[in-house]
């Protein structure tokens, strides 16, 4: 039931970002920066451009040229959002890597793993309530694409003494 739960959560976080990535994509089309939409609760934006990341400048590697960002808010919930942001660089992916960690170690993250394939790095860390996941990928001609995604959820899903007798409520639907 716990595992039902937490896909639900993750299954509308999925398709938040993907509603959002879409928008995105409208956005840069139409010559926007920015559009916000409320949908489930939740308060969705999405920004390219200037506006794109400007919530999380502290997450932005220097130099780096921002492509776009989306983010969700639960409204009414201190603590309940996503956010992605997608930048590009010139530098190689491992010093990126290495300003990431020593960033995210600065900001009280617990880095729980680095995944090293090549050019592909990935780096997973916690704090509180809130997970982090920032994949470099550096390509043929040397650029290197930076995804961040920031997501914290308080409540939303079941700790494993509640699963027995969980019963659906506004934060976790009913799932099929």
């Amino acid at each position: 039931m716990a595992e039902m739960a937490e896909t639900s959560y993750r299954a509308k976080t999925l398709t938040t970002m993907a509603i959002a990535s879409s928008l995105m994509v409208l956005l840069t089309a139409c010559g926007g920066n920015s559009a916000s939409y409320d949908s489930g609760g939740m308060r969705q934006t999405s920004a390219a451009g200037k506006d794109a990341g400007k919530d999380n400048q502290h997450l932005i590697y220097p130099g780096a040229t921002t492509s776009g960002a989306q983010a969700a808010k639960e409204e009414g919930k201190e603590g309940d959002y996503a956010t992605y942001i997608q930048l590009s660089s010139k530098d190689p992916v491992e010093k990126i890597a290495d300003w990431y960690e020593s960033t995210l170690k600065k900001d009280g993250w617990n880095v729980e793993r680095t995944e090293n394939m090549g050019k592909l790095i990935q780096i997973n860390g916690n704090r509180k309530l809130s997970e982090i996941n920032v994949t470099l990928n550096e390509d043929e001609s040397a650029n290197s694409t930076i995804l961040i995604s920031e997501s914290s959820s308080v409540g939303a899903i079941p700790d494993d003494e509640t699963v027995e007798t969980f019963k659906p409520n506004k934060d976790v639907p009913p799932t099929d």
